[in-house]
């Protein structure tokens, strides 16, 4: 999914609850502590991949922030100091909120623990728009599943923005038994979908396809560091 939001037509009355404190921070800022926390809500994310890994967003931040463009990471966290949610967000030519790696992912999400409910996720949204000053946001590349879509929608609401979203290019995802040869059970379930077998074809035309089956977090991680 796709979501386009639209200006704004009057002030957010809603704040976050007590427990939780929201906390929006400029790369220059969460750069000290970004590893950590990435690290840590990433890998009790149960929607977690590659596309929203420490190692990827980092780098993408490192990058973007170098070239001049506005990073923010909008971060949860408990009384404890535990780092629950993050939204990682970049301003567009200075106005327009987007995804951090809108460019470079499949899906963009944000990065939740399980007990993070949706109106938390989208307080944290709601609480960027206002302190990054955003006129627009544009997200694109929302995936149905896990709890990013309807954060955006409750934070937009939230802001008191108008909305829409619109369908948007699929992304499969493939389901596959973990028993015996995972690599080999990712093969025979590719092989079945004519979407997948086609999209395979393309890639192989690209210098350095390689086929790789991750199967534990461990090599995800190690698969976005290189």
């Amino acid at each position: 999914m796709t979501a386009i939001l639209m200006q704004p037509s009057k002030a957010s009355q809603t704040a976050p609850p007590a427990l939780v404190e929201w906390c929006v921070e400029p790369w220059s800022a969460f750069k000290v502590h970004a590893r950590q926390s990435l690290d840590e809500v990433w890998a009790r994310d149960p929607h977690a991949s590659a596309f929203a890994s420490p190692s990827l967003l980092i780098d993408l931040a490192a990058r973007f922030a170098d070239r001049g463009d506005k990073v923010f990471f909008a971060t949860a966290r408990t009384r404890e100091g535990q780092c629950i949610a993050v939204w990682p967000l970049m301003l567009q030519d200075g106005k327009s909120l987007s995804f951090l790696n809108e460019d470079f992912a499949d899906h963009c999400t944000c990065l939740a623990a399980p007990s993070v409910g949706i109106a938390l996720l989208g307080a944290g949204l709601t609480e960027t728009i206002c302190t990054t000053g955003a006129s627009a946001v544009i997200f694109k590349n929302v995936p149905p599943w896990g709890p990013t879509l309807a954060a955006v929608q409750a934070g937009i609401a939230d802001a008191a923005w108008a909305q829409r979203a619109v369908r948007a290019t699929p992304c499969p995802i493939v389901r596959i038994s973990t028993d015996d040869d995972i690599s080999a059970n990712v093969r025979a379930e590719f092989d079945r979908h004519k979407r997948l077998r086609n999209y395979e074809n393309r890639l192989k035309r690209e210098p350095g396809f390689a086929f790789e089956a991750l199967e534990d977090d461990t090599q995800v991680a190690e698969w976005s560091e290189d």
